[in-house]
């Protein structure tokens, strides 16, 4: 079967969230049998050569394109009637701007006549009406939440927000919910990588599945041979652009640290590998140096950074979406102390199982110390953590499940095909 995943970035195994997932689908797909093509949708194909070269090498087909999109018209002050409509009728480009190229999208996907078009993402979605074949939308995060979110989690400690910004807000938030709904009613099937938004989607009428976030193999068991030459490392993980990651260090410094900075700094180093250090907000950044957090920015070899590290601390207090990191965590065997919210979006977190998990502060900050202190434990739990990944997060197993909810969409395709004829 030939599938066609489109989005707007280049699939890689080297960063979080969807090109780290995509790159991991594309492999299970591909280790299924199946003939996978990548048509991602970029500024500048020709800088990503090296990212596209290596999924050729692999065996994945790759057919990158630069799409040029109109900048957004300056709003007018015409009230009529055919003007609000015709506002409204163009809603989809103003949140979605992709939809403004849905002919040379789909003419693309035309060109390559694929069995199942696969889009990567609700704004990729928008432009694929109408294809002439079965259309399956993958997301995580809603794309109403995150602004709403973070406006809840950072107004009150971080400077208050005025009514007005907070109305605007929440209308554009609704009206976002309004649009991503209507389009991904459109696809013959929504999987999305986070189980509590996919219930809620079904809730609303969309015919959508709950799939484990596929995630790359990236080494065997880990071995705890560094820790002694560097001391104890806690890692967070997670660009700080991110609302999810940046709701996680406020959470930590206002609810954890306070609790048992003074028992770590003795021994243990708390480090953050993510870009855009610049984003943080002065209120958070001022906590995080008085608590000596070390801000290591972008990370080229995070697998080695995380291998070093003692435990993973995931102290996102939202249920946002699927923290991938906790899953790189379980690949690489690593101990995983998270908040019980990100329980919501990953189900199979099992405390004491696979993972310690807090419900606040005071419960994270002993779980924190306990872990330190006990090394057989971290050594278990990242065993049990790594068993967890391969039975149900691997990019084979994966694949394997997202060939069987597509095969019905498949069969009828070839009925309705051959009754055509």
């Amino acid at each position: 079967m030939r599938i066609a995943v489109l989005a707007r970035t280049i699939p890689t195994n080297g960063v979080g969230g969807p090109p780290l997932s995509m790159w991991a689908l594309a492999h299970g797909l591909k280790d299924e049998g199946h003939e996978v093509w990548v048509l991602p949708f970029v500024s500048a194909p020709s800088g990503a050569s090296e990212l596209i070269a290596e999924l050729v090498s692999s065996g994945i087909h790759v057919e990158a394109r630069a799409i040029e999109i109109a900048e957004k018209s300056a709003a007018t002050a015409n009230r009529s009637v055919r003007a609000i409509v015709e506002r409204i009728a163009n809603l989809e480009k103003r949140f979605y701007p992709l939809k403004a190229a849905e002919s040379e999208v789909k003419g693309l996907v035309a060109e390559l006549q694929p069995d199942l078009v696969v889009a990567y993402e609700t704004a990729v979605a928008a432009a694929l009406q109408d294809l002439p074949s079965p259309l399956i939308t993958c997301l995580v995060d809603l794309d109403h939440l995150p602004q709403q979110l973070r406006l809840n989690a950072f107004s009150q400690r971080l400077g208050k927000a005025s009514v007005r910004h907070r109305l605007q807000v929440a209308g554009r938030s609704w009206l976002l919910k309004q649009v991503m709904l209507r389009v991904l009613r459109r696809s013959d099937l929504v999987i999305n990588f986070a189980a509590h938004h996919a219930a809620w989607l079904r809730d609303r009428g969309i015919d959508c599945r709950y799939l484990q976030t596929p995630i790359p193999d990236y080494a065997s068991l880990a071995k705890e041979t560094t820790e002694n030459l560097h001391g104890h490392r806690i890692l967070l993980l997670g660009h700080l652009r991110g609302t999810a990651t940046l709701t996680g260090l406020q959470f930590l410094t206002e609810e954890v640290l306070p609790l048992i900075a003074p028992r770590l700094a003795a021994s243990c180093e708390v480090r953050v590998a993510g870009a855009h250090e610049d984003s943080i907000p002065p209120k958070l950044r001022y906590s995080l140096e008085a608590f000596g957090i070390r801000l290591l920015g972008f990370v080229q070899n995070i697998q080695e950074e995380i291998d070093n590290a003692t435990l993973i601390l995931v102290p996102t207090p939202i249920d946002l979406g699927t923290r991938v990191r906790i899953l790189v965590g379980f690949s690489h065997g690593r101990c995983v102390i998270a908040h019980a919210a990100n329980t919501r979006g990953i189900p199979e977190l099992h405390n004491r199982i696979n993972c310690l998990i807090g419900r606040s502060g005071p419960e994270i900050a002993a779980l924190i110390m306990e872990a330190l202190s006990d090394s057989r434990l971290r050594w278990a739990l990242g065993a049990s953590a790594r068993r967890t990944y391969l039975e149900q997060f691997a990019p084979t197993v994966v694949g394997r499940k997202f060939c069987a909810l597509a095969q019905p969409l498949m069969s009828k395709a070839e009925t309705l095909n051959r009754v055509g004829e």
